[in-house]
C-alpha cells in the first residue's frame, strides 16, 4: 500500500477521508459491584445510566470513512458522503478558529458496536430496531465539545499513513431525513465554548456571615451586625519602639533617621506599626541604629521600614523574627491593618466582640469539581481565596475573603459558587501553558515551542487576577497571545503552537513559476493600517467591565509621521485592554511600563501602513513545503517595488491555507 505522500502527486488517486469520534462510556459492567443496578440494562453511558454513583467516564472511539471507500482498511463505517473544510486565518490580534461540516449516511444498525449487552437483550437481529446515528445520539446527548479529528488519504492508504487535516470539538449534529450533519470547531476555537468564571455543580450550604469593616472600637460597636458576623479592623494596635544610635560597623551618615516597625501574624496580616526617629551623630561615633521593641499578641514576624526622603518608606533587606532570625525582602509597608472581630450577641456592647486570629472556613455540598488547594472561588461578588479543600468533609479550609477588594456581604445557604483562575506573577509562557492545558489535551498542544520560548524568556512576569465578568477563554488567550507579540493557530500536526512575530522561521520561496498561472491577486488592506497603539493596563475594579477608565494606566505609541498631513492626515488607533500586565509583574532592570512602551512601538511599527495581502494556487507538490504561520519569500511580477522592479523574495507570512480541488490556495500578508 502507499502513502499520502507517495500519492499526493499522482495524476489519478481517489481522495477519501476517515473521521473519528471520541464519546464517552462508562468502564463498568453492569450489575457488577462496584455498579449494583438493577433492572433492564444501560448501554454504559451517562445518559442510560441506572447507578450514577458508580459512573467511571472513559473515552469510546467511533471511526466512519468516505462511502466509496473500495478496501475498507479502517474498520470504519462507510458513511462519509462529503467533507467541507472552513481553514483558519491568522488576524493581527486572533485567529479566526477553523471549522468543519460532514454530510454522512445514516441507516439501520445491528447495534452490536454500542450495545454492550446486546446478547442479553435480543435473541436475533430481527428485534433490533433504529437507525445508528439516531440510537448514538439519544443515548449521547451529551457529545457537545467532545473530540473529533479527520483525517485524508487516498484509496488504499494505511490508516497510519493517513494525514491529519483536522482536530476540533463536536458543535452540532442535525439529521436530515436519510442524512446527518455533523459540524465542529478546531482545538483553538473550541476555547470560545469555555466561559469564566467557570460554572459547577457546587453550593454552599450554610449561611456565610458578612465581614463589615471599622477603624475604631467605636466604629465597630455602632455596626448594624448580626450575631456569628465579623469585623475586619483596619487601625493598627500600638507598639512601642526604641531608637538608639550605635557603633555597629554600619555606614550611616550624620543626620535625622525615620523607622518603621510592622508587625504581622502568621498568616501575613499586618496587625501593628509603630514609627520613630533618631538621630545618628558620625562625631559621636554613631555609624548605626539599634532598634528594639515588645513583642505583640498574635505576631508571628516584624518588618522593618526606613523612609528613604522620596515621601515613602521602603522595608529594608532585613524582617525581623522574634527569635531574631532574618528574612530577605523588599516592599512597601501596608497602609491598613487586617485585624479580625467575631461579634457573640449585641453588637453595641464591645465585649461581645472577640479577637479572631484564624481564617475562615466554608462549608459545600459537595466540593469535587474544586481544586485541592489554593483555589479561587467566587460567591456573588466577592473573591475567596481557600487553602485547603477536604473533599470528605465537604469544606473548604484556610479562607481569606474580600480578595482584591471585593465586598464581604453575607451569603445565604445554597448560593452558587464560580470557580475562578487566579495566576501569581511568572514567566508569561509558563502561564499560557498551564492554562491552555488545564482545558485542551497535552497531545493537541506544540508543548517543544512553548517550552522553548519560556526557556528564552526575558522579559517582564505576567500575572492574572480572578476573572469576575463573563469572558471567553479564547478571549482571555488571545489577551495573553497579544501582549506576546505572537500569533497562535492549529498546526498542521493538529497542535496548537505559538510564534513570535519576529521568529522567522519557513523561509521557503515561492516564484512566478510555483503559482497556477490566472490564480493570484493581491491588494493592500487599508483597514489594518493604525497611526497609533494604546495599551491599557492593571485593571481597578475587577466586579466592573474593562472600560479604559477601569485600567490604571494608559500607554499610547503614536506615530506624528503618519497623522501628519504628508501621509494620513488624521489619526487611527488600535486599543488593548489587557489582564495579564499588572503591577506585580516588574523584574529586576524591567518594570511593566518599560515592557508595554516597547511592545506598543513593535506592534506600531508592523501596523502604520496597509500590508499588501497576496493570494495564489500552487500544485499539491507544494503542499508540504508551505505552511500556515511560516515566513516565506515571494519573488513575482504581482506588485513591485518603488522602482518598479519585480518582488525579490519579499517576506510574507501565511496566513491562511486550505486544499481546493486538488491546489493549494494560500493567503500571504506582507511582513513589515
Amino acid at each position: 500500500m502507499s502513502s499520502y505522500d507517495d500519492r499526493i502527486n499522482d495524476i489519478s488517486r481517489t481522495k477519501i477521508y476517515l473521521v473519528k469520534i471520541y464519546l464517552d462510556i462508562c468502564t463498568r459492567t453492569f450489575g457488577v459491584s462496584p455498579c449494583n443496578a438493577t433492572g433492564v440494562k444501560c448501554y454504559n453511558t451517562i445518559e442510560t445510566c441506572k447507578y450514577m454513583s458508580a459512573y467511571n467516564r472513559s473515552s469510546k472511539e467511533y471511526k466512519f470513512c468516505s462511502y466509496y471507500v473500495i478496501h475498507n482498511l479502517y474498520n470504519a463505517r462507510p458513511y462519509v458522503l462529503n467533507v467541507d473544510l472552513y481553514p483558519q486565518e491568522i488576524k493581527e490580534d486572533n485567529t479566526v478558529s477553523g471549522r468543519i461540516k460532514i454530510k454522512m449516511l445514516d441507516e439501520w444498525d445491528i447495534d452490536v458496536e454500542m450495545d454492550p449487552y446486546w446478547s442479553d437483550r435480543y435473541i436475533n437481529i430481527e428485534q433490533v430496531k433504529g437507525t445508528f446515528w439516531k440510537k448514538l445520539i439519544v443515548r449521547n446527548p451529551n457529545y457537545l465539545g467532545k473530540k473529533i479529528e479527520i483525517y485524508e488519504g487516498f484509496d488504499g492508504t494505511l490508516e497510519n499513513e493517513m494525514k491529519l487535516i483536522f482536530v476540533g470539538t463536536l458543535n452540532s449534529i442535525t439529521f436530515d431525513k436519510n442524512t446527518i450533519i455533523v459540524e465542529a470547531k478546531d482545538i483553538l476555537g473550541s476555547l470560545s465554548d469555555i466561559n469564566y468564571p467557570i460554572s459547577v455543580d457546587v453550593a454552599i450550604s450554610e449561611d456565610i456571615p458578612e465581614i463589615h469593616t471599622a477603624s475604631s472600637n467605636q466604629g465597630m460597636i455602632s455596626l448594624n451586625a448580626m450575631s456569628g458576623d465579623y469585623c475586619k479592623r483596619t487601625d493598627f494596635l500600638s507598639m512601642d519602639l526604641t531608637l538608639t544610635p550605635d557603633d555597629l560597623g554600619g555606614s550611616l551618615t550624620s543626620g535625622l533617621y525615620d523607622y518603621m516597625v510592622v508587625a504581622y501574624d502568621a498568616y501575613d496580616r499586618p496587625l501593628a506599626r509603630v514609627t520613630g526617629s533618631v538621630y545618628v551623630n558620625n562625631s559621636m561615633g554613631e555609624n548605626s541604629v539599634r532598634l528594639a521593641w515588645l513583642s505583640i499578641t498574635n505576631a508571628s514576624y516584624y518588618c522593618v521600614y526606613k523612609y528613604n526622603n522620596f515621601d515613602q518608606y521602603k522595608k529594608t533587606s532585613l524582617t525581623y523574627l522574634d527569635d531574631l532570625g532574618e528574612v530577605w525582602d523588599a516592599g512597601t509597608p501596608p497602609k491598613e491593618a487586617e485585624r479580625y472581630y467575631i461579634l457573640n450577641g449585641s453588637p453595641e456592647i464591645l465585649s461581645n466582640w472577640s479577637v479572631f486570629t484564624g481564617l475562615f472556613t466554608i462549608k459545600l455540598t459537595n466540593s469535587n469539581s474544586l481544586p485541592a488547594t489554593n483555589g479561587w472561588i467566587r460567591i456573588e461578588d466577592e473573591v475567596i481565596n481557600y487553602g485547603f479543600n477536604d473533599t470528605g468533609l465537604k469544606t473548604l479550609s484556610e479562607c481569606r475573603r474580600g480578595m482584591f477588594g471585593t465586598p464581604t456581604k453575607r451569603h445565604s445557604n445554597i448560593t452558587k459558587v464560580k470557580l475562578l483562575a487566579r495566576y501569581e506573577p511568572q514567566n508569561p509562557f509558563i502561564l499560557l501553558y498551564d492554562l491552555l492545558s488545564t482545558y485542551v489535551n497535552l497531545n493537541n498542544i506544540d508543548s517543544t515551542t512553548f517550552n522553548n520560548y519560556a526557556t528564552g524568556w526575558t522579559g517582564i512576569n505576567f500575572s492574572l487576577k480572578p476573572v469576575l465578568k463573563d469572558k471567553k477563554l479564547s478571549e482571555i488567550y488571545f489577551d495573553a497571545i497579544n501582549m506576546l507579540n505572537c500569533n497562535s493557530w492549529v498546526n498542521e500536526e493538529g497542535k496548537i503552537t505559538i510564534r513570535k512575530y519576529d521568529d522567522e522561521i519557513g523561509l521557503e520561496e515561492i516564484k512566478d513559476d510555483d503559482i497556477i498561472k490566472g490564480s493570484d491577486s493581491c491588494e493592500f488592506y487599508i483597514d489594518e493600517r493604525y497611526t497609533r497603539v494604546n495599551i491599557n493596563w492593571h485593571k481597578i475594579d475587577l466586579t466592573q467591565d474593562d472600560n479604559e477608565d477601569n485600567f490604571k494606566y494608559q500607554n499610547m505609541s503614536i506615530s506624528s509621521v503618519m497623522e501628519s498631513d504628508n501621509w494620513y492626515g488624521k489619526s487611527r488607533e488600535k486599543s488593548y485592554k489587557t489582564l495579564f500586565i499588572n503591577e506585580d509583574c516588574g523584574v529586576s532592570g524591567l518594570t511593566p511600563n518599560d515592557y508595554i512602551s516597547s511592545l506598543g512601538a513593535s506592534i506600531l511599527n508592523r501596523i502604520k501602513k496597509a500590508p499588501l495581502i497576496v493570494e495564489c494556487e500552487l500544485e499539491m507538490k507544494d503542499q508540504k513545503r508551505i505552511r500556515l504561520g511560516d515566513i516565506i519569500l515571494l519573488t513575482s511580477d504581482i506588485m513591485c517595488d518603488y522602482y518598479g522592479n519585480t518582488l525579490n523574495q519579499k517576506k510574507f507570512l501565511v496566513i491562511k491555507k486550505e486544499i481546493v480541488d486538488n491546489k493549494v490556495k494560500i493567503k500571504l500578508k506582507e511582513k513589515f
